[in-house]
């Protein structure tokens, strides 16, 4: 098994590679240079509730996209209960660096 810290050292490497040096430092820059601007932001209620609500939304459309006729006739087995999960996550998760980077670039 592969440690951890070697797969995103490796993945770091490969956008690193892919992409120059002033965007990576555009975008990732404001937020590296100050870790606590950006755990500050990360736990702001507002933020959270926001993006909460957004994934919720968001989620639900694409689990009813996806899955809803498998849940309408009641196959339930079949469905990746992981996957319904990350369908929640990954919205979450976009939301709320969307508006940490917004909130960034407005300071």
């Amino acid at each position: 098994m592969v440690p951890l810290w070697v797969l995103t050292s490796q993945a770091s490497g490969f956008l690193e590679s892919c992409f120059p040096d002033d965007l990576l430092n555009n975008i990732w820059g404001p937020l590296m240079t100050d870790r606590r601007v950006f755990l500050n932001l990360l736990l702001e209620p507002q933020l959270s509730l926001r993006s909460l609500k957004l994934a919720i939304v968001v989620g639900t459309v694409l689990v009813a996209i996806n899955y809803g006729d498998s849940i309408l006739r009641g196959d339930t087995e079949k469905i990746a209960w992981y996957k319904i999960a990350l369908t929640y996550i990954v919205p979450y998760c976009v939301s709320t660096y969307s508006a940490i980077m917004n909130s960034v670039g407005k300071k």
